[in-house]
């Protein structure tokens, strides 16, 4: 977040025109004709640009690095992007890099222009003595504001063009982050000042010396072709834009939505148009080879009455974690809800060189952070996390799951067998479903859909056995056999466009989310 700030607050600076008309009757007080004649002077406006740029950030000291190279469409006030290239740590670049480009888009839209302007409402102006054709004017802001630098900017004699503007920004974009030093480089082209490189170093706590520079090679200014651009920035000029992930956000929880209340057709109506404002792509040849080598080791007790009808595995785009959904026959609670299938949903992060950094696990509508133990136990298995798989119902559990500590709800199906409304330990749980599907047996066992396919009425075994995961499922061998692996950030989307025939209940997309929306009055 303090990265983000920063490589965002640095952008903004470059959305606002260089100068703009003076307050009538100020700019004589400074008594020096060239800061004069650069505030009169009259300006072609940048309308439309097509950019290519390159962005770069560093943080903690130069350990963490990233690169993005970018085409840029301006257009009045609107701007998009699309990213042909990308390296470097998977966070630096979303909280950095996409972070400046995607607050510029913003500001652009909403800001206010005229906010950071080298004008005689933003600034006071002192010219020093002429050095090699050039001028120096210092910079004093005139009020404590995030887009304002303290510093000087330097302008050429014979034509007061600006040439640079350096200083340290009079306010910093939050407490965790002091010192912002900026450099901002202009030309003109086309016969209008643009931008050309931008650079900035700060001081961020914790995070100690961080980095962040934007260079411009132009393709075309105000609609002109400009010469001398190289054949891959004129090639930005073939206009495709970034998938807008905003928008389809926006529709992709519209066809959870749907798809919740149980409104299919609308809900893949809505997918579809997601995917296509942000559509999955193939995975690299070394993204599946990490999918392939950190798939879960998947346990079921040995009398599991349902087998694993498919696994499909999605990679985030943007950060280093893979969901791997498994879609079990179905659920011994519910043989009457229309879903011929039981979802369930594991995520794994690994680190930059491939190794598994942490796990989660869904579990009844609860996210289940398998923690260090997680981790731990990978690293003794070839670096594939253990997840244990409850008998018939399926939630999905981590390593050492007995000591996690959960809180029941009322409208569950076991209620009446474990304390509800306060933490109990998922042992206790677990104990409970145990002692209904024992006891009691299942939820709706007299059902024909439950009776025609022979599922268990009742759990026929022990404690020990219902708490014992002894039979492995082998998600690699299915992984490396099947085609179900893309690269998306719609999971949900993905599962119904790409994968599966039949219906599921859709689940939380990552593990991130603070809610999980789906999961009253059912979880499981």
């Amino acid at each position: 977040m303090r990265l983000r700030r920063l490589c965002v607050s640095i952008a903004l600076l470059l959305t606002s025109p260089v100068s703009a008309h003076p307050i009538p009757g100020e700019t004589g007080a400074h008594g020096d004709a060239i800061v004069e004649r650069f505030l009169t002077a009259s300006e072609t406006p940048l309308t439309s640009a097509v950019v290519r740029r390159r962005l770069t950030a560093a943080t903690r000291g130069g350990s963490m690095t990233a690169w993005l190279d970018a085409c840029t469409y301006l257009d009045g006030t609107d701007m998009r992007y699309r990213i042909l290239g990308e390296g470097g740590s998977g966070a630096v670049r979303k909280r950095a890099l996409v972070a400046a480009l995607d607050g510029e888009v913003k500001a652009r839209r909403d800001g206010d222009p005229a906010r950071a302007a080298l004008a005689s409402i933003n600034y006071e102006f002192a010219p020093e003595a002429p050095y090699s054709g050039r001028t120096r004017v210092g910079l004093k802001p005139r009020r404590k504001d995030g887009m304002l630098v303290d510093g000087s900017m330097v302008l050429m004699n014979d034509t007061a063009e600006l040439l640079t503007v350096e200083g340290r920004l009079v306010k910093a974009p939050s407490f965790w982050t002091r010192k912002v030093d900026v450099l901002r480089r202009y030309k003109r082209m086309q016969g209008v000042r643009v931008p050309v490189s931008m650079e900035s170093t700060a001081q961020v706590l914790i995070l100690g010396a961080s980095t962040f520079s934007m260079s411009y090679e132009y393709a075309s200014i105000n609609g002109t072709p400009v010469d001398g651009a190289s054949a891959e920035t004129a090639a930005c000029t073939s206009r495709v834009t970034r998938p807008d992930t905003a928008a389809a956000a926006e529709v992709n929880d519209r066809g959870v939505a749907a798809h919740l209340r149980r409104s299919l057709d609308d809900a893949s109506g809505e997918y579809e148009r997601a995917l296509t404002l942000d559509a999955p792509r193939e995975p690299t040849a070394r993204e599946r080879e990490i999918v392939q080598r950190l798939a879960p080791r998947v346990m079921t007790t040995a009398s599991e009455p349902f087998t694993l009808r498919d696994v499909v595995a999605i990679v985030h785009p943007d950060e280093p974690v893979i969901a791997y959904h498994l879609l079990w026959d179905d659920d011994i609670d519910y043989p009457d809800d229309n879903d011929p299938s039981d979802h369930e949903v594991v995520w794994v992060r690994y680190t930059p060189d491939g190794k598994l950094d942490r796990l989660w696990t869904y579990f009844h509508g609860r996210i289940l952070d398998g923690g260090p133990a997680a981790v731990q136990d990978a690293s003794r298995h070839g670096g594939r996390p253990l997840v244990d798989v409850q008998w018939g119902k399926h939630g999905s559990m981590p390593v050492d799951w007995q000591q996690h500590m959960i809180e029941a709800a009322a409208t569950e199906t076991e209620a009446d067998h474990y304390p509800v409304g306060t933490p109990i330990t998922l042992e206790r749980y677990n104990h409970g479903t145990f002692e209904k599907l024992h006891d009691q047996g299942a939820r709706a066992a007299d059902h024909p859909l439950a009776r025609l396919n022979g599922w268990p009425r009742t759990f026929n075994g022990t404690w020990n056995e219902f708490s014992r995961f002894t039979k492995s499922v082998d998600l690699q061998s299915r992984l490396k056999k099947g085609r179900m692996v893309l690269v998306s950030r719609w999971n949900n989307a993905t599962l119904n466009q790409r994968f599966l025939r039949y219906n599921f209940r859709p689940k939380i997309e990552w593990p991130w989310a603070a809610t999980v929306p789906e999961c009253s009055p059912r979880c499981s």
